[in-house]
């Protein structure tokens, strides 16, 4: 597992059906959380 040096971080937690998204800032802050269904364009939705 390698470990962030740059910020803001974004993990992705990928299931069959579903995927959790969290982006932290430098101090560990969520800027954002989401729980969606496993589906690119919801995704992207998202993203832009």
């Amino acid at each position: 597992m390698r470990f962030a040096t740059q910020y803001p971080v974004l993990g992705i937690d990928l299931h069959s059906r579903s995927l959790y998204v969290c982006v932290m800032d430098e101090q560990g802050d969520i800027l954002f959380h989401r729980n969606m269904p496993n589906n690119f364009d919801i995704f992207k939705k998202y993203i832009h």
